[in-house]
């Protein structure tokens, strides 16, 4: 209503131009009254509240950007490696990677351009002949073989690949890196052809490098369905190979041991010769067809009952059982095998570039069997009673 004789809204008479109004000021008790905020501080008390909720922001914002910082620098690593994390694995299978060729130069596996999901997939021409070596690369398992161990290199990740000169530093070049392997194809291919669909693995070395130039297993695997880059193909063929009951997968020529048999005479004529006491053609050991094992055991049999014996030289020929069993109990003993063994890469790592290769054994605690043995035979002699057994190359027959 108005107020006495004012009337409700004055006439209007002209416009008041900027800045020609009163300088801002606080209002009356009256206008404050009228507002609301009465003399009792609560005006007050939401200015407060409103500080403390600007001051919890703050602090809240700082804790995020403190664990965002946290996240990036001190745990980027375990992220990546988390199996839930595939960006990663995405990012890799999508990209092209260098070839992987044989020593004739035989192109085993490539990145070809792919119109799909990703870029590029790896291919491997020659499928399942080189499975086992060069692997494969998948969107849904990590990378397996060769493929595994140089992934970096495949990759074009490694700094001194990225940038091999200062020019490179302005460029966006193709970085990747070529693979050669010490294989032959046209030794893996007689190895492969020789073994046929038989069980089993063949593997050629070179024996003047010591280098790998035949590896096959049979059965192998096709690793092309396990590169594509759909997931339903690849699971399924990965399932299928794995319910499979021969184990395609299982690259048995270097994951697997297996007793070395009549390969191992190698390893006792060595140890031989290394005691001083046996050489080509010297000692001449009797012809035998068993040998009964010290100081207790089933008798060693030569194969097919035969009957054989000689020099070293005729030993091998004739890879004879129960002359290198002799050798191997009675003229070098428990520690110099052992020895021995180990010189030959026994009880050590394969040494090879593949993932997953089994470490052969020779054990080191069978000699202990001997710790309690009173009597011994050594050739020509037979102890005292009460007196020391010594084999022929000086050593007391017992391991501790």
């Amino acid at each position: 209503p108005t107020h006495r004789h004012h009337p409700a809204l004055r006439q209007l008479r002209r416009f008041v131009a900027r800045r020609q109004l009163c300088p801002a000021c606080t209002a009356r008790p009256d206008v404050t009254r009228a507002a609301g905020l009465d003399q009792s501080g609560e005006g007050h008390c939401v200015n407060l509240r409103i500080r403390r909720l600007g001051v919890v922001l703050s602090v809240l914002y700082l804790v995020l950007f403190l664990q965002l910082n946290r996240v990036q620098f001190f745990g980027a690593e375990r992220l990546q490696d988390d199996i839930n994390n595939t960006r990663g694995l995405i990012r890799e299978f999508g990209r092209a990677r260098g070839p992987i060729i044989t020593a004739d130069g035989v192109l085993v596996a490539r990145s070809v351009e792919y119109d799909g999901s990703v870029d590029f997939r790896r291919e491997y021409p020659e499928g399942e002949l080189y499975a086992h070596i060069t692997g494969y690369q998948s969107l849904n398992v990590e990378a397996v073989g060769l493929e595994r161990s140089y992934n970096d290199e495949l990759a074009g990740d490694p700094i001194d690949q990225r940038f091999a000169s200062l020019g490179d530093l302005f460029v966006d070049r193709n970085s990747t890196a070529t693979l050669t392997l010490s294989i032959r194809d046209d030794v893996q291919r007689v190895a492969a052809e020789a073994l046929s669909d038989r069980k089993g693995s063949v593997v050629a070395l070179d024996p003047r490098t010591g280098e790998i130039i035949a590896l096959w297993t049979f059965p192998s695997f096709d690793p092309n369905p396990l590169a594509d880059p759909d997931g339903t193909v690849a699971n399924a063929a990965f399932d299928a190979l794995v319910a499979d009951p021969n184990t395609p997968l299982l690259a048995k020529s270097y994951r697997e041991i297996y007793f070395p048999g009549s390969t191992f005479k190698l390893v006792t004529a060595a140890a031989g010769v290394e005691t001083g006491l046996i050489f080509a053609s010297t000692p001449v050991f009797p012809m035998a067809t068993t040998y009964e094992p010290v100081p207790t055991g089933a008798p060693i049999r030569n194969f097919a009952g035969s009957t054989c014996g000689g020099d070293l030289v005729e030993l091998l020929r004739v890879s004879c059982n129960t002359a290198f069993s002799e050798i191997g109990a009675e003229w070098v003993g428990p520690e110099q095998m052992v020895d021995a063994a180990e010189a030959f890469g026994f009880n050590a790592d394969l040494g090879i570039d593949l993932p997953g290769a089994a470490e052969s054994r020779f054990p080191t605690d069978y000699g202990e069997q001997l710790a309690d043995v009173d009597r011994y035979r050594a050739p020509g002699q037979q102890p005292a009673e009460g007196a020391e057994t010594v084999l022929p190359n000086g050593a007391v027959p017992v391991h501790e």
